[in-house]
């Protein structure tokens, strides 16, 4: 389990825009509100694919209750959506990480192929087929 604030901390020094062993909101404060947005609208729409089954947080300091894989699926993938607000190109590591967790996150996912055949009507008409003749 982690905070969201244990979440932009490492995106951002996956990233390197904070000072190393600081929590990044003493560094910037507006920018790591700007970065809690960010989190807030991949949760949100991590939930809307099914990758996370979770609300997005209300607060920093709010305990995330999701497996630690998807700790880090956010983190890298935070690291990677924010990094051009900071004019920077994530490394070609992070990125590949970054993908790499969402893919296993999406991997997981369970796709529902059941029909409902309730509301289907099936009429049967029925011809009085006479083997014998053929008619």
């Amino acid at each position: 389990m982690a905070t969201p604030q244990n979440i932009i901390d490492r995106a951002t020094s996956l990233i390197r825009v904070r000072t190393s062993g600081v929590t990044f909101s003493t560094d910037d404060a507006n920018k790591n509100a700007d970065v809690f947005v960010a989190l807030q609208n991949m949760i949100s729409e991590w939930g809307e694919d099914g990758l996370c089954n979770i609300p997005a947080p209300t607060s920093l300091s709010e305990t995330l209750d999701v497996p630690h894989g998807t700790i880090r699926a956010l983190g890298y993938n935070l690291a990677v959506e924010i990094s051009g607000d900071f004019g920077i190109d994530p490394s070609p590591v992070v990125f590949n990480i970054a993908q790499e967790t969402k893919n296993r996150l999406e991997g997981e996912i369970s796709i529902d192929i059941s029909v409902d055949m309730s509301d289907l009507a099936f009429t049967f008409k029925q011809n009085n087929y006479d083997v014998n003749t053929d008619l």
